[in-house]
């Protein structure tokens, strides 16, 4: 038995036989208050009913009616709850004095916090800088942008790493118009084609997994996977998987287009459509037989899989983003949504590119400009700033840059060198062991507010249990400070911040926080147009592996290291590689192996299997102890060597 502890079986068991281990013996199911609300792990959006008693989240309640998912959750979503009522959480906030950090009240911490951001805004607020992570609220994202961009008056702002939101809000908008996916949840259904860019789409959204397995077993959708390894998906009725080389994306879709231009299968519609010259000749030199030995795949199978994509009637591209695919960026949405207008299939049912953000409220940090706009410094220029000096103040709202960066040495040096680093989270991250403030934050089971999916559904977040100790909503922090350094005054209410946000953001206009209900899916508009992309290939390096990073099933960003359920089932990092390439190392299951690259060394488990191409190896970001970002330096490839 592969069983991936969904608990779906538990949910649907008939005469309540079967129950979780973590809910043995704590209530019985009559006593618990039950609580709707949203989970705050991946983007996907999942609806979900927490059971609550005496003040503690006890387990999730299925529910068959609640969401497009009808109450069914992953492995993450069902059991990863715990961290609400770790006893790691922070109950205090924490000042650094003489080297150490010491617990100490709100007051105090808010007035040491408060004296240097102020001498950051009489000092024309250029040298503070922001990193928030996208787990927060929308209500508190807007306070976090208006803090900084309106009261500090600095642009340096960011989240994700920089590079994980590149997708939407450089890529999507330059090419659509708009920040966000030209399909919703609901289109993967509804698809005749179905083109999912890496099977490691099941493991970052695991219920959007769900909803492509109906679609093939129900609906008959065709479902083709590019990736550079196998998958769960792969598993399905009639999948094709196409294994490419890592880092080759690009020329392949480049490629998939000048067989939809040669053969004459572009839509009528697309010579209306901007730039459509320019990006024709953008492919010379991109034909599949040009291409297809860079791809490490055939000509006949890119041509194939250009002609059936350009004949569907409806067709339907998945892309995930997150911290471990740094090569998921603006122009590979970009070539993406290319395909996408040349053949017509934007703005149609079942049709267009759903942007999968990985975070809870990945689409609303894109929504609500959580990123330099005027020249302010991206994340990477704030890490690089902190390391020369040009960033002095750094406060950090959630991130976990030390684990979930790219190149950890290059992150803790900079860290180390900041004058004045204030981390606001839930737990004592690795981050968080490096600030001179820590503030105690609340979880989403203790406020309040709405969150944005992938598929832009704007839904309600609902507190079930009070705050942990002394820990505070994001949302009065951002306020309190905001406040006390002379910005405007905002009501503490987070129905009057949406009203705000609904006036201020376009997409949200007409929304109102009383009338969510079970979530609005907001309308997108702007005008389309052909962006070429480059699609330089990934050089190779002699004698070595190409390691590729990204998201294990089990967990998604770091916060899940804090739920027990999560770290139950996978509870440290690994290597994945192929049965051919350990036979060759002399690697077994389980093998303690050394793992180098240019940027540093690891020593992470060995897990052998059928999955991973010869040459192609595979570790997931989310970890601590053996970081893989000691290893990767931002590249979509990082080519290592492997030994005992």
């Amino acid at each position: 038995l592969n069983c991936e502890f969904c608990g779906s079986c538990v949910s649907v068991c008939p005469v309540g036989a079967l129950i979780s281990r973590p809910f043995k013996f704590q209530s019985r199911w009559w006593a618990l208050n039950k609580v709707k609300t949203v989970c705050s792990y991946c983007g996907t959006g999942c609806q979900l009913t927490l059971g609550v008693k005496d003040n503690k989240v006890l387990t999730t309640i299925y529910d068959e009616n609640q969401g497009f998912h009808n109450g069914q959750l992953c492995t993450r979503g069902r059991w990863g709850y715990q961290f609400v009522n770790s006893d790691k959480r922070l109950t205090t906030p924490l000042i650094r004095k003489n080297g150490t950090l010491t617990a100490a009240t709100w007051d105090e911490a808010m007035a040491v916090v408060t004296k240097r951001l102020s001498e950051e805004k009489a000092g024309g607020g250029t040298t503070v800088a922001g990193l928030v992570t996208p787990r927060l609220t929308n209500e508190e994202l807007f306070l976090f942008r208006k803090l900084f961009k309106e009261v500090l008056g600095s642009d340096n702002l960011d989240h994700s790493a920089g590079y994980a939101h590149d997708a939407l809000t450089k890529g999507a908008r330059e090419s659509l118009g708009y920040s966000a996916s030209s399909a919703v949840i609901a289109d993967i259904q509804k698809t005749d084609l179905l083109l999912v860019v890496k099977s490691d789409a099941y493991e970052t959204h695991p219920v959007l997994g769900f909803e492509v397995n109906l679609g093939v077993k129900r609906q008959g959708v065709d479902l083709r996977i590019v990736s550079d390894k196998r998958g769960k998906l792969s598993k399905l009725p009639k999948a094709v998987t196409y294994v490419h080389k890592p880092g080759s994306e690009l020329l392949l879709f480049k490629a998939m287009a000048r067989v939809i231009f040669d053969e004459n299968l572009a839509d009528a519609g697309s010579a209306a459509v901007t730039g459509l010259a320019e990006f024709k000749k953008s492919l010379e030199g991109c034909a599949p037989d040009q291409v297809a030995g860079i791809c490490g795949l055939t000509a006949t199978d890119i041509t194939d899989l250009a002609r059936d994509y350009a004949k569907a009637e409806k067709a339907l591209i998945l892309l995930p983003l997150g911290l471990g695919y740094p090569g998921h960026g603006a122009e590979l949405v970009q070539a993406l949504i290319n395909l996408a207008l040349l053949t017509g299939k934007i703005g149609k049912e079942g049709c267009g590119v759903l942007i999968m953000g990985e975070k809870n409220n990945s689409q609303g940090a894109a929504d609500l400009g959580l990123y330099p706009t005027a020249g302010g410094k991206n994340a990477a220029a704030i890490i690089e700033g902190c390391a020369s000096g040009t960033v002095k103040t750094l406060y950090i709202a959630g991130e976990n840059p030390v684990i979930s960066y790219p190149n950890r040495k290059l992150v803790e040096a900079a860290l180390d060198k900041v004058e004045f680093l204030v981390v606001q989270d839930l737990f004592m991250t690795e981050t968080a062991e490096m600030a001179d403030v820590v503030l105690p934050a609340c979880s989403f089971a203790e406020k309040e507010g709405t969150f944005t999916s992938a598929g832009k559904a704007v839904q309600r977040v609902n507190r079930a249990v009070k705050p942990v100790g002394l820990s505070r909503s994001d949302f009065d922090v951002f306020n309190q400070l905001s406040s006390a350094l002379g910005g405007a005054p905002i009501s503490a209410d987070p129905e009057t911040v949406f009203a705000a946000i609904s006036a201020a953001v376009t997409a949200y206009r007409g929304l109102s926080f009383t009338s969510l209900g079970d979530g609005a899916v907001y309308e997108v508009s702007g005008a389309a147009k052909f962006v070429p992309v480059a699609g330089a290939s990934v050089t190779m390096e002699e004698g070595k592996l190409a390691l590729v990073t990204g998201s294990a099933l089990n967990h998604c960003g770091t916060l899940s290291r804090y739920g027990e359920g999560p770290m139950l089932v996978c509870p440290e990092g690994y290597l994945e590689l192929g049965r051919e390439d350990a036979r060759k190392l002399g690697i077994a299951e389980d093998d303690r192996i050394k793992v180098t690259s240019a940027a540093g060394e690891i020593v992470l488990k060995a897990k052998v299997g059928s999955r991973m191409p010869q040459g192609v190896v595979f570790a997931p970001y989310h970890f601590g102890e053996q970081s893989v970002n000691n290893l990767s330096t931002g590249a979509p490839v990082t080519w290592v060597s492997i030994g005992k």
